[in-house]
């Protein structure tokens, strides 16, 4: 499966058992605690960081539950997404 996160950004399973994001253009693949770039104005983070930080903005928790897993592999190493309204830390 792949989510797209914006123009340049993809989340994908399908590289292997730990999930990734993929420049589109290069198709460079980034693990966990690579850093990427993923917006112009952000600076430069590791990936976790990155996804978590767009998990926050964004209602993925009303995503499939695939895609909440694939993302919680990702930022939380399995660990649940914290629920619709819950306290960001």
């Amino acid at each position: 499966m792949k989510l797209i996160l914006n123009p340049h950004f993809y989340l994908t399973d399908e590289l292997g058992t730990v999930p990734r994001i993929v420049e589109r253009r290069t198709e460079k693949a980034y693990g966990p605690d690579d850093s990427v770039k993923l917006y112009l104005g952000w600076d430069e983070l590791p990936a976790r960081e990155a996804l978590r930080r767009l998990s926050l903005d964004r209602k993925w928790t009303q995503a499939s539950a695939h895609v909440r897993e694939m993302i919680a592999r990702f930022i939380t190493d399995g660990k649940p997404l914290p629920a619709e309204g819950a306290e960001r830390g």
